[in-house]
């Protein structure tokens, strides 16, 4: 939802899954993340998806209009290839928050990234300024994004679960990490 500043009037909305049910945008807490240039990104959680007004399980980039009426408009987004098993077993991409990374990245040819870690325990390194759609034709991984890492197993340090994450492209390499999965496992 969109509000005016002054008035505080509701001035716009975005239904993740407007004409079915189970869409919403919950980001364990966190707020919705914005650039310098205004645009505003936010995680979905389960429901319907058809890339055109239907978009669960997808990192959304929106850039808010402030003609009357006002409107939120889907710039961009990213959708894993994979959406409809994380529908289907309720293993939500939105469950965890979007993370601007500082710009410059780093990366060559990808200055400005964001990060995103849902249920599965896949963690999506994605271009804002070509955040990839959805692919189709993927089968196993998301080729049209930066970077994706899965989490290839765990065991435990005391009560702490120790990740390892896998890479699937050379941009960053195999990670040894902590993952608190608390309520995810």
């Amino acid at each position: 939802m969109s509000y005016n500043s002054t008035s505080l009037l509701q001035e716009a909305v975005f239904n993740v899954s407007p004409n079915s049910f189970a869409g919403g945008i919950w980001m364990s807490g966190n707020g919705p993340a914005a650039d310098s240039s205004g645009n505003i990104y936010l995680a979905t959680a389960n429901g319907t998806w058809n890339g055109t007004d239907a978009f669960s399980d997808s990192i959304l980039k929106f850039q808010v209009l402030t003609t009357t009426p006002a409107s939120l408009t889907v710039l961009d987004y990213f959708t894993p290839h994979d959406q409809s098993s994380l529908d289907t077993n309720d293993v939500d991409l939105g469950s965890g928050g979007v993370m601007l990374l500082p710009d410059p990245s780093g990366i060559s040819g990808h200055p400005h990234l964001l990060v995103e870690a849902g249920k599965s325990g896949t963690i999506y390194l994605v271009d804002r300024d070509k955040m990839g759609h959805f692919c189709s034709a993927c089968t196993t991984s998301d080729a049209q994004i930066v970077q994706g890492c899965f989490r290839s197993s765990h065991r435990f340090m005391g009560s702490l679960p120790i990740g390892t994450v896998l890479c699937t492209s050379a941009k960053l390499t195999r990670l040894e990490i902590l993952v608190y999965e608390s309520i995810f496992l």
